[in-house]
């Protein structure tokens, strides 16, 4: 669930929690409720978020990012400060997070 509390904290918190690494973020678990979170809350525009998971996970599972990805776009969020990457070998493990952290790390300090 680390990545949900990630998203849903710097929506809640963003002068706190600026920087965001959704990784295999379980949208699915509270998908109505977070959504309509989403709408309702002010946009977080100077946050950046860093959305990954595989296609292999969960069928809902990039589907689900690229909805969160909309609904923060819809808020106002620059699409330079959203990256959504869903590797082809992606998986719900953490060589895959392992792997995934580096150019994660870099993309959400650079400036």
């Amino acid at each position: 669930m680390g990545g949900l509390i990630a998203l849903y904290a710097g929506v809640k918190y963003p002068r706190v929690f600026g920087r965001i690494g959704a990784f295999s973020p379980a949208l699915w678990f509270a998908q109505d409720s977070l959504m309509a979170y989403l709408r309702r809350r002010p946009a977080p525009l100077a946050s950046r978020f860093y959305f990954v998971a595989g296609p292999a996970e969960s069928e809902t599972m990039v589907p689900l990012m690229a909805e969160a990805r909309r609904q923060l776009l819809a808020k106002g969020v620059p699409a330079s400060h959203i990256q959504l990457r869903a590797p082809a070998d992606g998986r719900h493990a953490e060589w895959f997070w392992r792997r995934e952290f580096g150019p994660a790390y870099r993309w959400l300090l650079a400036n």
